[in-house]
């Protein structure tokens, strides 16, 4: 019997707790059409990226002292721009693509942004609404290394510019962070201060390459290896433990049922899955929501919405002891199920 699995993210009705976490896949119309056939409940857009957004601004012609048009000069950066348009296949194209994809496939869609500072870029955000995207994904990852900056001085320029985002738009904001700020709670509460309804734990940080003689960030990446959610769930538990009701979303590693109810006891409203829809297509949240539907009955729950009420909320604090005595177990070896990391490109295709 197949239990009730709709459920609600960021005040938006889910048809089941599966989202596809930001890639190129999701601004294919077939892709996302299949993946709502399958069950998915809504799909991250891939993300629109700061420079991208700041140079499609200033491609716009503007009007001079004489009321003449004129164009702003490139940007330094106008060939990562370039590059970033075969990412996500440019502002404009983005923004003609949302209600396409909104008209085939029926579920919510998600946009997304990705900076590292406040600024006019992010005005964008109005165009993702007007578009007719359901919400809006911000990734603010600013580079800190003044070893004099407060918690305070690396969490403020995420907190502008999730306020301005929030206070030009009327859709719901989710905030995709890093694993390493101080005290996630107390961030948690000063996000829902400006106006965020969710968080998505946690966001992928730059892999770091040695390039003729320094290091330097690149944006190749390899698909998650699948289970390894140890970070994710203690954010979860930290989140939750003191943080506000907000919506959140896990994110890194999910690649089974088991993986999912974990990430749903520790915290979590829905699980966000991308490199198992590379590994294994679209047919994929299928399988996994018929094995939620599946330990929803074993459990004795009728809807996947009374899983979440009923959830049990860990304690972070407990007895030393509890924490050092499995600590002193022996280890049992086991022999490992997990593949090898697949490789992909830059733009977020795997290497065949």
């Amino acid at each position: 019997m197949h239990q009730d699995i709709t459920t609600r993210y960021l005040g938006l009705n889910l048809r089941s707790p599966m989202v596809i976490g930001a890639c190129p896949l999701n601004l294919q119309p077939e892709t996302v059409r299949a993946l709502a056939i399958s069950g998915a409940g809504g799909v991250v857009l891939p993300s629109l990226m700061e420079e991208q957004v700041e140079q499609w601004l200033s491609d716009r012609p503007t009007l001079n002292q004489e009321g003449c048009h004129e164009q702003t000069p490139l940007l330094e950066n106008a060939d990562l721009c370039r590059k970033e348009n075969e990412y996500n296949g440019g502002v404009d194209a983005y923004l003609r693509t949302i209600p396409l994809l909104k008209e085939q496939s029926g579920i919510p869609l998600i946009a997304s942004l990705n900076g590292y500072r406040d600024g006019e870029w992010l005005g964008v955000a109005k165009e993702l609404e007007h578009a007719g995207a359901d919400a809006i994904e911000v990734a603010i990852n600013a580079s800190h290394c003044d070893p004099a900056a407060t918690a305070d001085q690396v969490e403020r320029p995420l907190l502008d510019a999730i306020e301005r985002v929030t206070d030009n738009v009327t859709i719901p904001v989710a905030v995709k962070l890093l694993p390493f700020y101080t005290t996630l709670p107390n961030l948690a509460w000063r996000l829902a201060e400006v106006g965020a309804e969710g968080v998505v734990l946690f966001g992928r940080e730059p892999v770091w390459e040695f390039c003729e003689g320094e290091l330097v960030p690149t944006s190749h990446w390899q698909l998650s290896s699948p289970g390894l959610l140890q970070t994710t769930l203690s954010g979860l538990l930290r989140v939750r433990s003191g943080g506000p009701n907000l919506s959140v979303a896990a994110s890194g590693g999910i690649a089974t049922t088991v993986d999912v109810i974990h990430a749903i006891t520790a915290g979590a409203d829905i699980a966000m899955i991308t490199s198992e829809i590379y590994r294994t297509g679209p047919d994929s949240v299928a399988h996994l929501i018929e094995g939620i539907s599946a330990y929803l009955t074993r459990h004795g729950f009728h809807s996947f919405t009374e899983l979440v009420d009923n959830r049990r909320q860990q304690a972070l604090h407990r007895d030393r002891r509890t924490q050092v005595e499995p600590m002193l177990r022996p280890v049992e070896k086991q022999k490992s199920t997990q593949t090898t990391p697949q490789q992909g490109d830059r733009w977020g295709h795997p290497v065949k």
